[in-house]
């Protein structure tokens, strides 16, 4: 009986080895189907992976590769292999045909990264095509100072194209995109666009117009008709502002204090803020074509209260400042926008603040803008616009806004930074013109000037850095006193030139503040 219970056991000690052998067999074949079929679903991702990376990277143009530093941004186009540590250490080609994606905004100094002077930016080289691969980024920034110090950005919404930010824009405008408008040499021009509005930027690649157009709640018109433009006018503000106390023996050295927001003159404390415009008068010569010529570095200017070229001043009829002619009448203010009732000394109060207020913006901005036309209705400056001129009424290519004191009231915005051009600021506009290669103080009798009333801009001739009609069409009134019963003007007009007389944009006369001439128009300045 033990062997055959002995047996009994060895048989079922044999089945159960067998029945486990079994399972394991089973187990692995099992296994092995899934790691088979693990694999083959892995090589199928894998498979669609790679097919949608050839089909992404054959449509926009090599490897996606991503920028976090400027050493990466300087490294684009290069063919270099670069390991990027924000992305787990994966090494990415940096050929010229791949297409990058900037991470961050990114901002750096010339000098910082040891460049020179012909280093070629990022944003050029994309422009130029050096670079043929695509530049994305979410409209991240990238921010260049050069070794002049001046500030570039490129971003994807200006298609990376130079764009200089040490050159303040006000809200609500944009720089321009047209080549012979973005840059301060060739006249900066800022466009006035609402809120909604897309501009097609475009340039006749022939004679290089503009015919940009703006789409506004889906009606298309031409840019320039439609909104407000003006040009920067880069300034030292001790080229342009004095003291006081200002003299050939003691002259004035202005100090900007940002944090106080105090302009300061370091020479005289008694007179330390008392500003005034530094005026530079012309010396006329030759024949016509008349040429008046300044002397830009005058720097013994002296202001006399109730006599000469000065500003801000009033101008009531006698040399003693109380009398009650023009701005001694109180109803001229009330047409300037005064309160009725106004006297002289409160007007010129307005002036004295008004004044101060835009030298220290010109003082921190390093610039002020002034209208690239001379002003139309509401004191636009918009091209084809009909001029604000002195006249008592509208004409057919005029609108008249009632004598130096309504030109004063429309163009006044100070809610809005503008302010009638003052004279010093006129001069700078004429200093800027001169320094950058125009004529603006020859006059010049083969522009075409115009001999009757235009809308504004209609001479391509009359143009200089993006400015028009400076030498034509309209004398241009100013917030300067030219004696004790005038105002300053400044240019020519049609009249000058249909009786054959060429003033030059320098030229620098005065007329009643009451004439209620239409050949008198204005210019705005635009302050920050």
């Amino acid at each position: 009986m033990k062997k055959e219970r002995g047996a009994i056991t060895l048989f079922v000690l044999l089945a159960m080895m067998f029945f486990v052998m079994a399972l394991v067999s089973l187990f692995l074949v099992a296994s092995s189907r899934a790691k088979l079929e693990k694999q083959i679903t892995g090589q199928i991702q894998d498979s669609y992976q790679e097919d949608a990376n050839t089909v992404y990277n054959s449509y926009f143009g090599g490897e996606v590769v991503p920028i976090y530093t400027a050493e990466q941004l300087l490294k684009i186009g290069t063919g270099e292999k670069i390991r990027i540590n924000e992305e787990n250490g994966k090494i990415y080609t940096f050929s010229k045909d791949a297409t990058y994606v900037l991470k961050n905004n990114l901002e750096f100094s010339e000098t910082e990264m040891g460049l020179t002077e012909s280093w070629y930016p990022i944003g050029n080289q994309i422009e130029d095509k050096i670079i043929t691969g695509r530049f994305e980024g979410n409209y991240m920034e990238i921010k260049v100072t050069d070794l002049q110090g001046r500030i570039t950005v490129y971003n994807r919404q200006n298609e990376y194209k130079k764009v200089q930010t040490n050159i303040p824009v006000p809200d609500g405008y944009v720089i321009s995109q047209i080549t012979t408008e973005d840059e301060e040499a060739e006249g900066l021009v800022i466009y006035e666009i609402p809120e909604g509005a897309t501009v097609n930027w475009q340039e006749d690649e022939a004679d290089g117009t503009n015919e940009s157009t703006i789409t506004i709640g889906g009606s298309t018109t031409n840019l320039q008709e439609t909104v407000n433009q003006y040009v920067w006018i880069p300034v030292d503000i001790n080229d342009m502002v004095m003291c006081r106390s200002n003299s050939g023996t003691s002259v004035c050295d202005l100090l900007y204090d940002e944090d106080e927001n105090t302009l300061t003159c370091q020479t005289h404390p008694a007179t330390a803020t008392d500003l005034v415009g530094r005026l530079y008068t012309s010396s006329r010569t030759g024949s016509n074509p008349y040429s008046y010529i300044m002397d830009f570095a005058k720097r013994d200017q002296t202001y006399s209260a109730n006599s000469g070229n000065r500003e801000p001043a009033i101008v009531t009829g006698n040399n003693s400042g109380d009398g009650t002619s023009y701005d001694g009448d109180s109803s001229n203010l009330e047409i300037a926008g005064m309160p009725a009732g106004s006297t002289a000394e409160q007007f010129l109060t307005q002036l004295k603040n008004d004044f101060t207020v835009m030298a220290k913006s010109v003082a921190k901005n390093g610039g002020f803008y002034i209208s690239r036309y001379e002003v139309g209705e509401g004191g636009n400056s918009k091209k084809g616009q009909a001029v604000l001129t002195a006249g008592s009424s509208d004409g057919s290519n005029y609108l008249g806004a009632n004598k130096w004191y309504g030109l004063y009231n429309t163009i006044r915005k100070i809610d809005e930074n503008k302010q009638m051009i003052w004279g010093c600021q006129y001069d700078q506009v004429i200093k800027f013109l001169k320094e950058n290669g125009e004529d603006p103080e020859n006059g010049h009798s083969d522009r075409n000037l115009i001999t009757d009333y235009a809308l504004s801009g209609q001479n391509e001739q009359d143009c200089m850095k993006n400015i028009y009609d400076l030498e034509g069409n309209y004398e241009e009134w100013t917030a300067e006193a030219y004696s004790t019963d005038l105002r300053a003007y400044r240019g020519s007009y049609y009249g000058d030139v249909l009786g054959g007389n060429f003033y030059p944009a320098s030229d620098r006369g005065g007329d009643d503040p009451t004439d209620s001439g239409s050949y008198n128009s204005s210019r705005s300045t635009l302050y920050l």
